[in-house]
Order: structure tokens, then C-alpha cells, then sequence
């Protein structure tokens, strides 16, 4: 503690003559923290928790309007058909045209400024034009499956037609397969027959309400067209998902830039399909039209634009409950506004195609893990009856002790 050098000034001495040590100041000590019991109370209104709430009511709305959405468009183009009759390619151009117009707002407040709404118009669709090219695919599809429902609402009940078009799922299954290489398990299987069989139900019921009475012979009309609908909503909606997850580039784009594809291309097929429709009068060429059916434009409109939500926010628990509830829901509105007729065959079939229809999207679980294997699966070169692959804490585990073994 003493410091002490030929140069330095002399040591201080007190009066008894004994050497005065030097001041050290003690170091300042920091206070501890003291560790509390008192369990901590997450505040509610931080970010996190709005953003969790928000998310929550979005999927909600996202559900009514899938509801809302999925059981008017049937009882829609049934009070349309009957009321009236209408260019039926015009209201299809009319809907992609609301489509197309929207998408560019949209993109707009998703990229967060027209400039950048521009480039991504530029750089997606005119410097690719091999995707754009291939997009001309589901969108001549999606131009037929339009037509075809409107003519099969004709013909058909709306609670007829809703249920008997579940039966795209089993060919929605089938092209993902090929197409998208997913794989099916024993459970979706199990839905997926428990669905050809309500389905089947359901047509052999001869359900019917007033205006299908009429026509008797209508009736196979209507399952004719729903069958084409089928099909052309099954491939196209499998080739466009497709289109939504891979592009060239590894980079997924963006679903508004497909919409804006898409609608494009519909318009373009549109345009001599209304030309050479024998109820289309270039003097009037809204003739025809009342409340309903621009309300059908409107509407046919909304539900191409509400999915983008439905990918970000619809998972299977969300669609399944939709597709329930809007199937329940225009056979019940059916009954007093057309005059359905509901009888024991027709109800134990929509009810089988429900049940299939939680089965097949594992709202409904089994215990035994028997049915959670894969009894078919592709990969671009065979077709395989094989096993699921190991659970992830099986494959953590494997890591693990390889790891401890190679480990120095």
C-alpha cells in the first residue's frame, strides 16, 4: 500500500511521527438480485399477444366467409338458372375482370407500393413468360369447370350438386399423388371410400325439388356436368398448387401474381366464348341479367380472391368445418326456398360424405398407428406400396448416438 521512489516527494508524517498510509477508496458493491417466487404475469397487451388474438379472430372471419361464401354460390346459381335466362360465358368474364382488376390492388398493398407492385408484375409475368405460357392450362380449366357448374345447377337441386361435387376429393387425391408426389395414408383411404359411397347415396336418392320435377331426364344431365366440373376443378386445382410452390427459380411467388395469371387468361378464352353464345346480343348484352345474377358476379368474384387467405390461414380443421357447415347449410335454405324434397337416402349419404370428409382431413384421429401408414406413394418414376419414414424423436435419436460414436 505504500509507494515510494527517489524522485517522489517525501512520505506524510503525522504528529506521533508515524507514516500515514494512503487513502484507497473500497470498491462500490454492486446490490444482488434477489430471486423472487412470485410467478410473473405475462402482460396481454404486448405485441406478441395481440398478434397471437388478431391471428385468431382472422381465422374465424376466414371460416365464415368460407361458410358464407361455399353454401351461396350454389343456392345463388339454382335461384339464377331457374329465374332467368343469361349469357352464361359473360358472367364468367365479368367475374375474372372483377378478379383481374383486384389482384393488381392487392398485390399492391402486399408488396406496399405500386413501384413495387410493377416489379413484381415485370419480373413474374413478362421477363417469365414459360410460366405464364403454362398457366394457360388451368385457366382453360377453370373457364370450363365455371360453365360447367352453372349448367349443372340447372339442371341439379343446390343440395344435390353441393354434395355430390365433395366427390373431388378422391380425384384431388389421386393427381396429388402423381402430381404433387404426396402420399396417402390407410385414413384418407378409408375417407375416401366412405366419400364414393355417400356420394352414391346421395345420387340414388332422387332428391329432387320443384323445378327439377319438371325435367325428370335433367337429372342425368346435371351429374354429367357435375362429373366434367369434377374433373376440371380437381386437375387445375392440383396443377395450380403446384404452379403456387415451385417456379423456376426455387423462389415462391407470389399467389396474387398467379391470380393476376390466371384471370388474364380466362378473360382472353372468355372473350369468343360470349361472341358465339346464341344468348348473347351485342345490342344487349346484359340482357337477362337482374339482382341474382350480378350478385353470382359478385360473389364468384370474392371467392377467387379469398384465397390467398385461405392458404395462409385455412388449415384442414378449418376447411372441413366449412365444407360441413356449407353443405348443411344450403340443403336446409333448399327446402323452403326451391322446395326440396329430403329423404332417408339422401340424408345418410350427405352424412357419410361429412363423416369421410373428417376422416380424410384427420379431424378425426385414430389410435392405432396402423392407419397412419402409407399405402401408396409416388416418386416421379414408380409407383410404391410402402411405411411412412421414422418419427422425428426416432431419427433425433439415431443422430444422437452416431454422433456419440463418431465423437472425439
Amino acid at each position: 500500500f505504500f509507494y515510494h521512489s527517489s524522485s517522489a516527494s517525501p512520505l506524510p508524517r503525522v504528529a506521533s511521527g508515524r507514516i500515514r498510509a494512503a487513502h484507497i477508496p473500497a470498491p462500490a458493491l454492486r446490490p444482488r438480485k434477489i430471486p423472487s417466487n412470485k410467478m410473473t404475469v405475462k402482460d396481454s397487451s404486448s405485441p406478441a399477444a395481440d398478434k397471437q388474438s388478431n391471428d385468431a379472430w382472422v381465422k374465424w372471419a376466414v371460416l365464415v366467409v368460407l361458410t358464407i361464401q361455399n353454401s351461396s354460390v350454389p343456392l345463388l346459381m339454382r335461384s339464377a338458372q331457374t329465374g332467368t335466362t343469361y349469357c352464361v360465358p359473360l358472367v364468367v368474364l365479368m367475374t375474372e375482370s372483377m378478379k383481374f382488376v383486384a389482384s393488381f390492388f392487392l398485390l399492391a398493398w402486399e408488396k406496399g407500393s405500386f413501384g413495387a407492385m410493377a416489379d413484381a408484375v415485370r419480373k413474374d409475368i413478362l421477363c417469365n413468360p414459360e410460366m405464364t405460357l403454362k398457366l394457360a392450362v388451368p385457366a382453360i380449366l377453370y373457364f370450363m369447370l365455371n360453365n360447367f357448374i352453372q349448367y349443372a345447377n340447372y339442371y341439379l337441386p343446390a343440395a344435390l350438386y353441393t354434395v355430390s361435387y365433395q366427390a373431388k376429393t378422391f380425384v384431388v387425391a389421386i393427381l396429388s399423388v402423381f402430381m404433387l408426389q404426396k402420399r396417402l395414408q390407410r385414413y384418407k383411404w378409408l375417407g375416401i371410400a366412405g366419400l364414393a359411397t355417400g356420394v352414391a347415396m346421395v345420387q340414388l336418392s332422387k332428391a329432387s325439388d320443384d323445378e327439377s320435377k319438371k325435367d325428370p331426364s335433367g337429372m342425368a344431365k346435371g351429374l354429367g356436368f357435375v362429373f366434367c366440373a369434377i374433373l376440371c376443378s380437381a386437375f387445375a386445382g392440383v396443377f395450380f398448387e403446384k404452379m403456387l410452390k415451385f417456379t423456376g427459380n426455387g423462389e415462391k411467388p407470389s399467389v396474387w401474381v398467379r391470380n393476376i395469371q390466371l384471370a388474364g387468361w380466362n378473360i382472353v378464352v372468355s372473350l369468343p366464348a360470349v361472341y358465339s353464345n346464341e344468348v348473347f346480343d351485342i345490342s344487349d348484352p346484359f340482357k337477362g341479367f337482374n339482382t341474382v345474377v350480378y350478385a353470382l358476379v359478385v360473389d364468384n368474384a370474392c371467392g377467387g380472391l379469398i384465397v390467398a387467405l385461405i392458404l395462409k390461414y385455412a388449415d384442414n380443421i378449418l376447411k372441413g368445418f366449412s365444407n360441413a357447415l356449407s353443405t348443411i347449410i344450403a340443403t336446409l335454405i333448399s327446402v323452403p326456398l326451391f322446395g326440396f324434397e329430403i329423404n332417408w337416402t339422401f340424408s345418410l349419404g350427405a352424412g357419410t360424405v361429412l363423416l369421410s370428409t373428417f376422416v380424410y382431413g384427420n379431424l378425426i384421429k385414430f389410435s392405432d398407428d396402423w392407419w397412419d401408414e402409407v399405402i401408396l406413394s409416388y416418386d416421379g418414376k414408380r409407383i410404391a406400396m410402402d411405411k411412412p419414414s421414422s418419427p422425428a424423436p426416432q431419427k433425433l435419436n439415431v443422430f444422437i448416438d452416431n454422433m456419440k460414436k463418431n465423437s472425439t
